[in-house]
């Protein structure tokens, strides 16, 4: 089989043009793996065989050798960009200079024990990066706001942090406890979650457990090679691994804009190697995931992988390297959180019945996912991202709209209007407290033609017939999506044709 795998891949790969890559392996019956020697032919997607001509079927065997069809590995490029109601560890975080992994959720030492703060941990280069400070906003799953009209997507502020430079010389950030003149030995930083300051603009709840693991253990500070791990990490997910080597490594990390620039961190990383269940350990964005043992015990922090991949084939062996979280912990003067246990944090940092049911933030981004859906949709999203700042600041801001806002119920229209957005079913009521939709519009149209801009004020004056009108019809997210697929554009500017705008 071996001798025969170059033509089989060849062949596979000239007739059926789905097919990125040939393994020999056992054969799979659903998720359970058989004794079977087969070819596995590994398919960018999987099509019923129903959906395919005779002539586009892989054979059921190749010169007597059974045939497994295969999608590529999920270890690949899961990339999970979701928007998560409660934040836990193994999901997407940035400051907006490229995607990188929550860890898992930490103390800080130094802090009371009756007035512990709760610190998200990552690495250096995904929340403090080239421009960070103390107090960088860090979003999930998409960049922060960066300031105070929409907050959609902030989660917590940076505190501190550690990296290594060219010079050999730790750069830290924030209070920390490593020592000056300290050489380079972790890529690590804190970000404390919003809401638990007085000053805070939202309030962000977590549970201290890992996306697909589960309840985080606090952490063990021994490791030794052999021992089986795992991680959950933005662009990979859930993989597995081995302990390949402790102590004694020295891992070079080029900078990516400049690749002549070169940081050793000397020593201190350990090796993970990718087992049978996924042949990469890593790929890039998993960076500031956390290794766990069999024990739900945080052992490591990710920070760097050996091996990429491109068109679906690994280059490298697919290693993981990650610094031993006891040093981590060390120098940060942090302790990961432990579920479960006596005297230690709950599972959750406040009680179920306070979580709020879903963050407003995936109910806009389904919305601008369906508006975006349809051609139409596309420029009347356009017309709402071009006002958007200026009303949310006249909302928060100008007594007037203020008022009117909440007077006739605003924040509960627009409620009702992204909760249907996921759930057709979900009724838009006719009015709340004696006020209807159109009201709440033409209420609104009226203080914001009088107090925005001449730019808002002419865009209020072109669209707010169709929305009075549009208005008497409106019932959820199809009535809107239906309403603009009969709305004509404009074939000059593309906007929607009104006699206010076209002559």
């Amino acid at each position: 089989m071996i001798a025969m795998l170059p033509d089989v891949t060849r062949e596979l790969q000239r007739n059926y043009p789905n097919v990125r890559n040939v393994e020999i392996g056992l054969k799979r019956r659903g998720r359970d793996l058989t004794d079977i020697l087969a070819f596995r032919v590994i398919v960018e997607e999987k099509v019923n065989d129903n959906d395919l001509l005779p002539e586009q079927l892989i054979p059921k065997e190749i010169k007597g050798i059974p045939t497994d069809v295969l999608v590529k590995y999920s270890g690949f490029a899961t990339d999970d960009t979701s928007g998560y109601d409660l934040l836990t560890g193994g999901i997407q975080i940035t400051i907006g200079e490229g995607m990188g992994t929550l860890g898992c959720f930490v103390t800080r030492d130094a802090e009371p024990a009756g007035n512990k703060k709760i610190y998200l941990l990552s690495n250096h280069h995904v929340i403090v990066a080239a421009s960070g400070v103390v107090g960088t906003r860090v979003g999930q799953p998409s960049a922060p706001s960066g300031s105070r009209c929409c907050l959609c997507y902030d989660i917590a502020d940076v505190f501190c942090g550690e990296r290594g430079t060219p010079g050999g010389t730790a750069s830290t950030l924030g209070t920390v406890l490593t020592p000056a003149g300290s050489s380079n030995t972790i890529d690590a930083a804190i970000a404390k979650l919003l809401g638990q300051d007085a000053t805070d603009p939202k309030t962000v709840y977590f549970s201290n457990s890992i996306e697909d693991i589960g309840p985080v253990f606090g952490s063990a500070p021994a490791i030794l090679p052999g021992d089986r791990v795992r991680k959950r990490g933005r662009t990979t997910g859930l993989t597995f691994g081995k302990i390949e080597s402790i102590a004694g490594i020295n891992f070079a990390e080029h900078d990516k804009k400049d690749p002549s620039i070169v940081i050793n961190y000397n020593g201190s990383p350990i090796l993970v190697d990718p087992l049978s269940e996924n042949q990469l350990m890593s790929n890039e964005g998993d960076s500031g995931s956390v290794i766990l043992n069999s024990r739900n015990q945080v052992v490591a922090l990710l920070f760097a992988g050996v091996g990429t991949v491109s068109n679906g084939v690994v280059n490298g062996n697919g290693q993981a390297v990650a610094f031993p979280i006891n040093l981590v912990t060390t120098r940060l003067g942090i302790s990961i959180l432990s579920s479960g246990t006596a005297s230690s944090i709950p599972l959750s940092g406040i009680s179920e019945a306070q979580i709020k049911p879903i963050r407003a933030g995936n109910y806009i981004r389904e919305f601008e996912k369906q508006m975006r859906s349809i051609p139409e949709g596309e420029a009347f999203m356009q017309i709402l991202l071009d006002h958007r700042n200026e009303v949310m600041d006249l909302i928060n801001d100008n007594r007037e709209v203020k008022v009117a806002w909440h007077r006739f119920n605003g924040p509960e229209y627009i409620g009702h209007v992204l909760k249907n957005t996921t759930d057709p079913k979900h009724p838009i009521p006719t009015d709340i407290n004696g006020y209807s939709f159109q009201n709440l519009l033409i209420k609104m149209g009226d203080v914001l033609e009088r107090n925005g801009s001449r730019k808002l004020a002419k865009a209020v004056e072109d669209y707010s017939p169709f929305a009075f009108r549009f208005a008497n019809e409106y019932n959820g997210i199809d009535s809107l999506r239906t309403a603009l697929k009969k709305f004509p554009l404009c074939p000059q500017c593309g906007k929607p044709i009104h006699k206010n705008v076209h002559a």
